[in-house]
């Protein structure tokens, strides 16, 4: 199985978050892990969050960026995916920034894996045959 991860699964597989043990089980078994290019600003976020929060220092975010490639396999290039992401986000009523996921499991007959309720539960409505899991809780 290809698997698909959004950046709150990907922040999971490094932090030791609620979800962490869920996320790193979900994609034990994948063949392969891919993303789209967008994962770095989003994950760079999710980590500037935790800096402020003082749950991780500037050092330990650099290491899991660093620590993205050693997991996912392929960055896709957002150009790639841009105008499949915001047609699926004005169908869904959600944002774009998501979307590229999606997108990129559609283009590649993958299985998205997100952490993101709301984006679940749109996927859900949307199709309840298209391939995503949410692992968070």
């Amino acid at each position: 199985m290809i698997a698909v991860v959004d950046a709150n699964i990907a922040a999971a597989l490094f932090l030791d978050l609620a979800y962490s043990d869920r996320a790193r089980n979900a994609v034990a078994d994948a063949t392969e892990i891919i993303a789209p290019d967008l994962i770095h600003a989003e994950l760079a976020n999710t980590l500037w969050k935790l800096i402020t929060s003082k749950r991780v220092n500037a050092a330990f975010a650099r290491q899991v960026l660093k620590g993205l490639s050693s997991v996912v396999s392929e960055f896709v290039s957002g150009e790639a995916l841009a105008g499949e992401a915001v047609e699926h986000a004005s169908a869904l009523g959600h944002p774009a920034y998501d979307c590229f996921y999606f997108a990129l499991a559609r283009q590649r007959d993958a299985k998205l894996f997100t952490a993101d309720r709301r984006f679940a539960a749109v996927l859900r409505r949307a199709d309840p045959a298209i391939d995503h899991e949410f692992v968070a809780g």
